[in-house]
């Protein structure tokens, strides 16, 4: 108390210890990101962190004779000379910092350590496009605050390190996958970090894009059923129903802030698009395999051309559509009928060849994959 008493004596914290000359206070910081975290809309991104600051003030010496050898004594912050931080974010209106603890540590010689817990908030630049694999981009910018009250006259900063603790731990929805480091600027601010998140979409994959993968595979199913098959119509509009529910919810759970829309919706409005096209194939190739009149020469040529050339390309067209009992009674009708079969067979298997394809196409387009990348150190 005696100690304290001495050295915080007419000390004036509103003066730099530098306040008589025109040499700045050299301060050196290190600043740790403990946690991270967005708020429930994902637009604002706090950050937990710890604030290292060191720089000398004469005027906090003692002899250590004078006082039974007591090297370092706790300081309160609101005694003493202190500089401060503050985040450069111009994204966020009325952005403020909020500083938890602050502890101050004196040694006899005049060196000052103090260390504060900090909470700050930012703005993180965001692409939907990928969700729910998205990622987000956030600069954070560090400037002093030599316009507070607190310290009135300028302090020349110098970072001396700046890192990430590993929060994969306590912080699961998001991961680290970048982190660059800027340090001791002379623009605007002195010191950023760009850094990059990664979604952990392991909940998301299971109920979103599993299910839009099986959907589309159970369209795909239905071209191998007859035309005339009752089963098929049925599989094709439970999986167009299926779609539109599914799009509902997930339209649900999508983040609403960006205005990129996220390419799983565009593969399941594509995939329903595509299915709706082939319950319209199907009922157009049913009303053809019903037709009892005569085939134009046209559909007979390219019937001979298709099912009787090239060798075994007329083994990659099925199924064919069945005859009814009582077509087989005629012979006449029964050739007849023959003709719009195997016409319709071919048009079945060619929109088959042609949506197959168009789903490998949506697939590496649209439907969204993880790319592995292991979280920084």
């Amino acid at each position: 108390m005696r100690l304290k008493t001495k050295i915080l004596n007419c000390y004036d914290f509103l003066e730099s210890p530098n306040s008589n000359t025109t040499k700045s206070v050299e301060v050196d910081v290190a600043y740790i990101i403990q946690m991270l975290k967005f708020d429930d809309q994902e637009e604002v991104l706090t950050i937990y962190s710890w604030t290292i600051m060191e720089w000398e003030d004469a005027r906090l010496k003692w002899e250590l004779d004078e006082y039974k050898g007591i090297k370092t004594t706790v300081l309160n912050f609101y005694e003493i000379w202190t500089p401060e931080l503050k985040v450069k974010n111009n994204e966020i209106e009325d952005s403020e910092t909020y500083i938890t603890i602050y502890e101050c540590l004196g040694n006899n010689t005049g060196h000052v350590r103090c260390v504060q817990s900090i909470i700050h908030n930012l703005m993180c630049s965001s692409a939907m496009k990928d969700w729910p694999y998205d990622r987000k981009h956030c600069t954070l910018k560090i400037d002093d605050a030599s316009w507070n009250s607190w310290s009135q006259s300028e302090a020349s900063i110098v970072f001396t390190q700046f890192k990430f603790l590993s929060f994969e731990d306590t912080y699961t929805a998001w991961r680290l996958i970048h982190s660059q480091e800027h340090l001791n600027l002379t623009g605007d601010y002195q010191a950023s970090v760009e850094f990059v998140l990664e979604r952990v979409a392991v909940g998301i994959e299971a109920a979103i894009v599993v299910p839009a993968f099986v959907m589309s595979v159970l369209t795909i199913i239905a071209f191998f059923l007859d035309v005339n098959a009752n089963v098929r119509l049925g599989i094709l509009c439970g999986s167009l129903f299926s779609h539109y529910l599914f799009l509902t919810e997930v339209n649900k759970s999508i983040p609403k802030h960006s205005v990129d829309a996220p390419n799983i919706l565009l593969f399941i409005t594509g995939s329903m698009s595509l299915t709706l096209m082939i319950i319209l194939l199907t009922l157009t190739l049913r009303y053809l395999c019903s037709r009892k009149s005569s085939a134009p020469d046209l559909i007979i040529s390219i019937n001979s051309f298709v099912l009787n050339g090239y060798g075994m390309v007329k083994y990659l067209f099925f199924p064919r559509c069945s005859v009814t009992v009582a077509s087989k009674s005629v012979l006449d009708s029964i050739c007849q009928q023959t003709e719009w079969f195997d016409f319709s067979n071919i048009i079945n298997n060619i929109v088959f060849i042609v949506s197959v394809i168009t789903y490998i196409i949506m697939y590496s387009i649209y439907l969204p994959h993880e790319s592995y990348i292991p979280p920084i150190n």
